[in-house]
C-alpha cells in the first residue's frame, strides 16, 4: 500500500545466523504492528509520502525492539552471542 519493496524490512549484516534469527524473530511483530497501522485513519487518509513515514517509523521502532531483545537475550546478558559485534 505505501508501494515499498519487502525487502526493506529485512535486517543484512554479515553474520547470515543472526540475520535469519532477527527476521525470524521480527516477521510476527511486523505482521501485527503493520495491520494495527493500517487500520487506523491516519494511515487510511495519509499521503503517500505520509504511509511511507509511518510504516517506515513502524519497521524502525521494531528493529530497535528486536535487537534490544536479542541482546538481553530470554536469559539474560549471556545470550549476547546472537547480537553482531559491530
Amino acid at each position: 500500500m505505501a508501494e515499498m519493496q519487502p525487502w526493506t524490512a529485512s535486517e543484512r549484516t554479515k553474520i547470515p545466523e543472526y540475520d535469519k534469527a532477527f527476521n525470524t524473530l521480527l516477521a510476527p511483530l511486523l505482521e501485527v504492528h503493520t495491520q494495527r497501522l493500517l487500520d487506523t485513519d491516519a494511515f487510511k487518509e495519509a499521503s503517500l509520502t505520509g504511509k511511507r513515514r509511518m510504516l517506515k517509523q513502524t519497521i524502525s521502532q521494531l528493529k530497535s525492539e528486536v535487537r534490544s531483545r536479542m541482546g538481553e537475550g530470554y536469559t539474560g546478558g549471556e545470550n549476547a552471542r546472537l547480537r553482531p559485534a559491530c
